[in-house]
């Protein structure tokens, strides 16, 4: 479980809709034609229905995509919807106020690689290894936030999975698309080794909760079927972590900040580790401190490999830096060597 909220939120009140059911799975009508059967509640409001038909009308093609199963619940509209990648989604729509702010919940039946997103990407084939797990999408055509504890319950689990089990996981809303879904650095050579040269051994505690604003056009090339542009930022945080440099050398409370650029020119993914408190005897060396420790590390592809970094802050002792020899294929350091690099 990742604690805390990854940004300011609001308490999220929802739209009250009675029960209802305006299909059947064995029927497949366009979602706006099915949304204009829907006369309970606040959606019988001329406003609101203002509001829904604006954040459809955002996306290119989800208007007139077919949906089954219709239903109008107390706290949301839910809808399957079934494109050409993913399988089926799980389509819900919800608010606060749904003719001011109205979200689209979205949710493939299968998780997408982002392969099957995005047209070409620098180290994709390194990203694609730590996968997304428990995706899901967030619609919207305002800014806002979006909290799990406050979403319909279904919404609510989907993005407590998607964040890495925070059940007080607080997403911050802009306009366009957003994804998240949990990312396994284990999985690519680069990362892994990057992060056990911190200390992080197993496996379970190398996953991290990402998230990414999409352009509306990713969702539309996923109804057509096609491929977008890359050009998009993953980030997230593991926060509140003990790490263990070679040789012992503890750090105080840090957390890392994890950072991929999809774009074509992208070449390596980042991870910043920032550094809490004082870091006192660092090093080893004893009355040495240091403060505003960061330390950076740089994984690519093949050809870039990986790299890492210590800074600290500019002080008394001037700028400390210390760097990791060698590349991840030897474990970034040489063959059991003093590591670092002190100047």
């Amino acid at each position: 479980m990742m604690p805390g909220k990854r940004s300011i939120g609001r308490t999220l009140g929802f739209a009250f809709l009675s029960v209802a059911i305006f299909s059947s799975a064995a029927s497949a009508a366009s979602l706006k034609d099915s949304l204009a059967t829907v006369d309970t509640g606040p959606f019988a409001d001329a406003a609101c229905q203002t509001a829904v038909d604006s954040l459809i009308g955002a996306v290119d093609g989800l208007g007139v995509a077919a949906i089954s199963n219709l239903k109008a619940d107390d706290d949301s509209i839910s809808a399957d919807l079934k494109l050409p990648i993913g399988g089926t989604w799980s389509l819900h729509l919800f608010g606060e106020d749904c003719s001011k702010e109205v979200f689209a919940f979205l949710k493939p039946g299968k998780d997408l690689k982002l392969s099957d997103m995005v047209l070409k990407a620098g180290a994709l084939t390194e990203l694609d290894k730590l996968g997304l797990n428990d995706q899901a999408f967030v619609l919207a055509n305002t800014e806002g936030s979006l909290s799990a504890k406050d979403a319909p319950d279904a919404v609510a689990a989907a993005l407590t999975a998607a964040s890495d089990g925070d059940d007080g996981f607080e997403l911050e809303i802009k306009p366009g698309l957003t994804v998240l879904g949990v990312m396994d650095l284990s999985k690519s050579t680069y990362s892994s080794q990057a992060l056990s040269f911190l200390g992080l051994k197993d496996s379970a505690s190398k996953k991290i909760a990402v998230d990414a604003l999409l352009g509306a056009d990713m969702l539309a090339s996923i109804i057509k079927g096609s491929k977008a542009e890359a050009d998009f930022t993953l980030v997230g945080t593991m926060p509140d972590l003990t790490l263990t440099l070679p040789g012992n050398h503890q750090l105080p409370t840090a957390s890392i900040q994890f950072t991929a650029d999809v774009h074509p020119d992208a070449k390596e993914f980042e991870m910043t580790v920032e550094v809490e408190d004082e870091w006192k005897n660092a090093l080893g060396v004893s009355g040495l401190s240091l403060s505003q420790v960061v330390i950076d590390l740089k994984a690519g592809d093949e050809t870039s490999g990986s790299h890492l970094t210590l800074h600290e802050g500019v002080g008394m002792l001037g700028i400390i830096k210390a760097e990791a020899l060698g590349a991840a294929g030897g474990g970034l350091g040489r063959g059991g060597r003093r590591p670092w690099r002190v100047w």
